[in-house]
């Protein structure tokens, strides 16, 4: 017996609506988080790197003011730091997507 499909045999498959939930396997999970846990690290070390030699002086209420003394900042680590931030980011939302929580 031929087990090959035809295009007729396509035509009439029901579609999966996009909006039903798709369970993900918990390795799959497991492995979305790692990397989303990786790349946080990453994107933690990039920033401190960046950010790590600049002086802060405290003020206004409480200290939540603060007004940069000193810094070694360039526009290509600044744009650097936000890339990796915006990594994470982006997987995160990706990851909401997935596990239909947006």
């Amino acid at each position: 017996m031929n087990m090959m499909l035809k295009s007729a045999d396509l035509a009439n498959v029901t579609r999966v609506a996009e909006d039903r939930y798709m369970p993900i396997s918990p390795l799959d999970l497991e492995g979305d988080l790692s990397e989303l846990a990786q790349m946080a690290r990453i994107a933690s070390l990039t920033v401190f790197e960046v950010v790590g030699d600049t002086e802060f002086n405290r003020s206004g209420d409480g200290g939540q003011v603060f007004e940069v003394i000193r810094h070694d900042l360039t526009p290509d680590s600044v744009a650097r730091a936000l890339f990796a931030v915006g990594h994470v980011e982006d997987m995160i939302r990706t990851l909401q997507k997935k596990l239909k929580l947006d």
